[in-house]
C-alpha cells in the first residue's frame, strides 16, 4: 500500500517539528475526518428519508456496517462491490457460501443475500441482536430471554419491519425491553383466565400504540390473539406498513378521550375470552383515563 492511501499517516515530520507536535497534528486531522464522516452518515440518512437516496446505495452502506460488525477491517472494505462484501461477510459469520463473481454494478437484489442482510436488506439474523444486547446490555434479562425467543426469526422477518431495526440502537432496545416487558404481562393475565398459551380467545389493546412495536411484538408472540392498535395519529401520519400484514392485528386511529372509545373497546372484545388495555407511553391524564374505563367495565368481558 503506499503512502497516498495511508494519508497524513505516513508523512514526515515538517522541518522542525517534535513529535509531540506531529502526534497532535494527527489527531486533529483524524478528529476532522470523523466528524465529516458522521456528518455525511447523518445527511445520508436524511437523503433517504426524504426519498433522494436509493435503496441500493443505503444496503450497500448497511452491508459494509455488518462487515465492520463481525471483524471484517474497515480498510478491506473499500471499492468492494456488493456481492463481494457480501461473500465477505459470509465468510465472518463462518456460513458455507458459493463462489460470486464481481458485479460491474450495484446491483443488490440480483445476489442471493444472506441472512444478516434479508428483511429489505437489513440485519435479520438472531445471533446478531443476541451479539447485541450482550455486548450493549448485558445485564437487561428481558432483552436477553427476548432474544432467545423461538419466535424471534418470525419478528425480524416480518414484511415491512426492516425499517424498525434501523437507527438509533440504544432508543430500539429501550423500546423492545418495554414491550417485552408489556407481553410478560399479557402472557400472565392470558394464562390465570385459562387462555391457550398462543393467545387464542385473547384480544389486546395497544393505547396510544405509536408506531406499533409493541403492536408488533405480541402478534407474533401471541398469533391467535388479536391485537387493536389505538392511537389518534391516522396512519397518513405515521408509517404502519409493518403492520398491514399481521392478520391478527387491527388499527384505529382515535384518540382514547373520545366519546367513541368505550364504544370500540366493546365492539373489539365481543366474544372474548380476555381482553386487557395496555400502554408504554401512557404520559399525563392517559393512564389515569385508561384506568377510568377499566373500572367502568367497558371492555365487558
Amino acid at each position: 500500500m503506499d503512502g497516498g492511501a495511508l494519508g497524513v499517516a505516513l508523512e514526515p515530520k515538517a522541518d522542525g517539528e517534535t513529535e509531540a507536535a506531529r502526534r497532535s497534528r494527527l489527531k486533529v486531522h483524524y478528529a476532522a475526518k470523523a466528524a465529516r464522516e458522521k456528518e455525511l452518515k447523518l445527511e445520508r440518512a436524511r437523503q433517504f428519508a426524504a426519498g433522494e437516496l436509493a435503496i441500493e446505495d443505503l444496503r450497500y452502506q448497511e452491508l459494509q456496517e455488518q462487515c465492520k460488525l463481525h471483524g471484517v477491517p474497515g480498510k478491506t472494505l473499500a471499492a468492494r462491490t456488493a456481492p463481494e462484501l457480501i461473500s465477505l461477510l459470509r465468510g465472518a459469520m463462518g456460513e458455507a457460501q458459493p463462489e460470486v463473481a464481481p458485479a460491474a454494478s450495484l446491483v443488490v437484489e440480483d445476489v442471493g443475500l444472506c441472512t444478516a442482510c434479508d428483511n429489505d436488506g437489513l440485519f435479520a439474523t438472531a445471533e446478531f441482536w443476541r451479539e447485541e444486547a450482550e455486548r450493549k446490555h448485558p445485564g437487561n434479562a428481558h432483552l436477553r430471554d427476548l432474544f432467545q425467543a423461538a419466535w424471534l426469526p418470525q419478528l425480524l422477518g416480518a414484511p415491512g419491519s426492516g425499517r424498525l431495526w434501523r437507527g438509533r440502537r440504544r432508543a430500539l432496545f429501550k423500546e423492545l425491553t418495554e414491550a417485552y416487558a408489556v407481553l410478560l404481562r399479557v402472557q400472565a393475565a392470558a394464562a390465570s383466565a385459562g387462555c391457550d398459551a398462543d393467545g387464542r380467545g385473547v384480544v389486546v389493546f395497544d393505547c396510544c400504540s405509536g408506531k406499533g412495536l409493541a403492536t408488533l411484538l405480541m402478534s407474533v408472540a401471541l398469533p391467535a390473539a388479536t391485537l387493536v392498535g389505538l392511537d389518534k395519529m391516522d396512519a397518513g401520519q405515521m408509517d404502519l406498513s409493518h403492520l398491514r400484514g399481521r392478520e391478527n392485528v387491527r388499527f384505529h386511529a382515535l384518540d382514547i378521550f373520545s366519546d367513541d372509545f368505550g364504544a370500540l373497546l366493546a365492539r373489539e372484545a365481543r366474544g372474548a375470552q380476555m381482553a386487557c388495555m395496555v400502554g408504554t407511553h401512557l404520559c399525563g391524564a392517559l393512564s389515569p383515563r385508561l384506568l377510568e374505563v377499566g373500572l367502568l367495565g367497558l371492555l365487558g368481558v
